[in-house]
């Protein structure tokens, strides 16, 4: 697999190039947070309709992919749902981001952007998430028998983080256990 991660300023809304976006939701956060209360308010509010209707919980592990109805430059917007906040622990939110990393790669999503902060929201530490995340990819990737695969992973990184998350991507342990190829580009 080859795989290009780009660091990138800004709110998720506004990364350039991406087809799409994956936020995470816990089932008890009302209003929605973070990445997805953003997009929540670009969008006028869907997402929230979306969950009154019941159509999205934010479940442990639940999935939902839909439209941003041009509203933003991606085309599709992945939830991923990290259940329970109490209940979301150090092996959930693994268990979790292996799982989005794998439903990104088996729904072809080859252009991505992630908050990684979205997805940890404190229970691990962020190197120990973008591990999974990249390894949850390129595993996904030898699942499906396709090595030659290509993506690009846009990270979000204020700039606070942006530092911290080039010296994960750089180090040994953020290597995944499948061949792949990372490209830090800013």
């Amino acid at each position: 697999m080859n795989l290009d991660i780009s660091l990138v300023r800004g709110p998720i809304d506004r990364v350039p190039g991406v087809d799409s976006a994956a936020c995470a939701v816990f089932a008890d956060e009302r209003p929605l947070r973070d990445s997805a209360g953003w997009i929540d308010w670009r969008l006028n509010g869907s997402l929230s309709r979306l969950l009154a209707a019941g159509r999205f919980t934010g479940a442990f592990c639940e999935n939902l992919l839909t439209t941003t109805q041009g509203r933003l430059p991606f085309r599709r917007l992945f939830l991923f749902g990290l259940g329970r906040s109490p209940a979301y622990d150090s092996r959930a939110c693994a268990q979790a981001i292996q799982h989005v990393a794998f439903t990104l790669v088996a729904a072809g999503a080859d252009d991505v952007a992630v908050d990684p902060v979205d997805l940890t929201r404190g229970r691990i530490p962020l190197s120990t998430g973008i591990s999974l995340l990249v390894d949850g990819l390129s595993t996904g990737a030898a699942r499906l028998q396709d090595p030659e695969r290509r993506m690009r992973l846009s990270l979000l990184a204020d700039a606070a983080r942006e530092e911290e998350l080039r010296r994960i991507l750089m180090r040994p342990v953020a290597r995944p256990a499948h061949p792949v190829h990372i490209e830090v580009v800013r």
